[in-house]
């Protein structure tokens, strides 16, 4: 494997960092191992570290890093829903050092309060950067998780149906 020294004078949010870790993460599959000098310090040494995951989409992994990661929806399927995370799902959950949430009307399942009780918390939508809105959020691990799966916080709400 060739090595190639990659120099950034920057290490802000923004679009030019972001591409460059997408660039740094895919170096190794083609026969390129990086290395980092960072010229400052800042939110580009977070984002070329850590397990992500995005269990609500996984396309966005795909995307992003040309990972795969479960789904949500199809691991509660599977599952037969259960009241609580399901074991496959729960284990990358407690592995993960980030995870990425999306938000709308049926939102329910990982409330900010278990996301708490899982280890993480939200990273504010200003440091997050453009990309978090109203729509995604960005969790960081600050903590181990438990070692068993934690229930939902709350009942799982959906409109016009009522919690069972």
């Amino acid at each position: 494997m060739k090595r190639v020294l990659i120099v950034s004078a920057t290490a802000k949010r923004g679009g030019a960092e972001r591409a460059l870790a997408t660039l740094v993460r895919r170096l190794p599959e083609t026969g390129w191992q990086p290395r980092i000098a960072l010229l400052e310090r800042g939110a580009l040494e977070e984002w070329l570290e850590g397990d992500v995951i995005c269990p609500d989409d996984p396309t966005i992994l795909m995307a992003a890093r040309n990972e795969v990661c479960r789904n949500l929806e199809a691991e509660l399927d599977a599952t037969n829903r259960p009241g609580k995370l399901p074991p496959g799902l729960y284990e990358d959950v407690a592995d993960a050092d980030w995870l990425i949430r999306v938000h709308g009307h049926y939102d329910g399942w990982y409330t900010p309060e278990m996301m708490t009780d899982l280890g993480f918390e939200r990273v504010s939508n200003k440091d997050a950067g453009a990309g978090f809105r109203r729509i995604y959020s960005l969790w960081k691990r600050v903590k181990p998780a438990p070692k068993h799966a934690v229930d939902p916080n709350r009942p799982k709400r959906r409109r016009g149906i009522p919690a069972t």
